[in-house]
């Protein structure tokens, strides 16, 4: 690593450095490191105890040569075993360097500042559900362009990303937001919904033409059913329209959906599958029971000759579990 004046750092906030005898033991978000050399622990523990940028000496400054080599030999290290982050304009917000931690360094910081500072997100809302100000009132911790709210699926969409708010799985609005996002420029689109049960998703992420449609997972959900009239009803069944407000019902569950619907937002966004993260059709069940929490990630495949989605609907033989043949 080469220090240039212009060069400027920051404490990595995703780490623990912890110090035994002569060993300093530096755990990052993906790596451990071990230093031997417990002289440093003196500027690691001065360093770690700030809050500002840090620049790293030069000729300018009023040290000696030998003491200018020295504190640059200290920056480096630092810097290679992820103490510090490195910039040569400015100091980046620490949920940037986090999301670039997640990336396991692939996006760059500056990759990632200007995919949130110029995302396009829309939010369907037709009854001015109380999570959509949940949800925007925590994006504002994070550098991302603030989501237009619309009380209509759009007609013409060209968004990055789309949450359509729904009062649950079987709501019409989420058939037609499928269907609507297969003939636009969406990126990728979520349905979000209540928790009922002690249980909530988060997802699937859909990416039109791309990835499983929102009309694949109702047919594979209903394929798992033996009894003909529920699984009848999973595959095409059309919720009564509600007044009530049902994100209010469990407030703590929905802030617990809240908190991971943001995460999952901010990675596909910023990270586009970086080591693995934002899985094309991925989603989320999360289930509180009397044994507590219980999380899955789940990725919903692409229903041979579905009638939405599939370029080869309506030809060859039908597939077995496809009841609808």
């Amino acid at each position: 690593m080469i220090v240039t004046e212009s060069q400027i750092y920051q404490v990595n906030p995703d780490l623990r450095v912890s110090r035994n005898s002569d060993r300093v033991v530096i755990e990052a978000a993906a790596n451990t490191y071990s230093l031997s050399d417990d002289a440093l622990w003196p500027f690691i523990s001065e360093v770690m105890s700030t809050n500002e940028e840090l620049t790293a000496p030069n000729s300018s400054d009023d040290l000696t040569e030998s003491d200018i080599d020295r504190l640059q030999s200290a920056f480096e290290i630092l810097a290679e075993s992820e103490i510090l982050v490195s910039s040569e304009r400015t100091r980046w917000p620490d949920t940037i360097v986090s999301l670039a931690n997640r990336s396991g360094g692939l996006v760059t910081f500056e990759d990632i500042a200007e995919r949130l500072k110029t995302a396009s997100v829309t939010i369907v809302d037709r009854s001015g559900s109380s999570v959509v100000e949940h949800l925007k009132s925590l994006l504002k911790l994070y550098p991302i362009a603030e989501p237009q709210v619309v009380a209509e699926l759009p007609t013409d969409a060209l968004a990055d990303l789309m949450l359509v708010v729904a009062s649950d799985e079987h709501d019409p609005i989420l058939d037609a937001a499928n269907s609507m996002a297969l003939d636009s420029e969406i990126r990728v689109w979520a349905p979000v919904t209540p928790a009922r049960g002690g249980r909530f998703r988060v997802g699937p992420w859909f990416y039109p033409n791309q990835s499983a449609c929102y009309k694949c997972l109702r047919l594979r959900a209903g394929s798992t059913i033996r009894e003909p009239v529920l699984a009848d009803i999973e595959r095409n069944g059309q919720s009564a329209p509600s007044r009530q407000d049902r994100f209010d019902s469990q407030p703590a569950m929905t802030s617990m959906m809240v908190s991971i619907l943001a995460d999952a937002m901010l990675t596909h966004l910023a990270l586009d599958g970086a080591q693995g993260q934002a899985p094309v059709g991925g989603f989320v069940d999360v289930t509180y029971g009397l044994e507590g929490f219980e999380m899955s990630n789940h990725r919903v495949l692409r229903v041979p000759r579905c009638p939405e989605c599939s370029p080869t609907s309506g030809t060859g033989y039908p597939q077995i579990w496809y009841h609808e043949e």
